[in-house]
This record gives C-alpha cells, structure tokens and sequence, in this order.
C-alpha cells in the first residue's frame, strides 16, 4: 500500500519526484531566489491566490446551480431542444463573423 510519501515504485520521493522542486532550485540557482525560503513562500502565494480563484468559481457555480433549481421550482423551465440551441450559435456565430 502506497503511503503519502511513497512514489509509484514503492520507494520514498526524493525532490526529483516533485518537478517544481527542480524548477525552484533552477529559478534559485539563478539568482531569481535569494533561498530555498523565498522559493517556499512564493510557491505558497501562488497556492493561495490559485485557491481563492477556485473558491470564487465554486461559489460562482453554486450560485448558478441554486438559481437553475428555483427556476425549476417555478415552474420556469423547457424541454431541452438541441436543435433550437445549435441553431441560435449558428445565428451568433454569422453576426460575429459574416464571412463565416
């Protein structure tokens, strides 16, 4: 059974089993980095702002599915008509591109 810190292969990860460990090291020994320290911070802004982006989508979703389930509750609903659907990108994609 594989543990968290184990790679496929059984073995424990060494940091050439994580790519941004090398992609860090790399940006450090450029002199991008002053330390392994800032490397660790910066990934971990980047982390943050990623998650609060797909907290922003989740409620963002959560906020469309609530409202598809009251028009449903209201009655504000229709058949599900593919064609119709198909037909009205058509038209879309003739007013954005006439050459088209």
């Amino acid at each position: 059974m594989q543990t968290g810190q184990e790679n496929s292969h059984g073995r424990h990860r060494a940091a050439h089993d994580y790519p941004a460990v090398g992609y860090g090291r790399h940006r450090q020994g450029c002199g991008y980095y002053a330390s392994a320290s800032e490397v660790v911070r910066d990934a971990l802004r980047d982390w943050k702002v990623k998650r609060a982006l797909q907290l922003q989508e989740f409620v963002a979703l959560k906020t469309d599915i609530d409202k598809g389930l009251a028009d449903l509750a209201a009655g504000r609903v229709r058949d599900f008509d593919a064609e119709r659907i198909m037909d009205q990108g058509r038209k879309l994609l003739a007013r954005r591109f006439p050459s088209a």
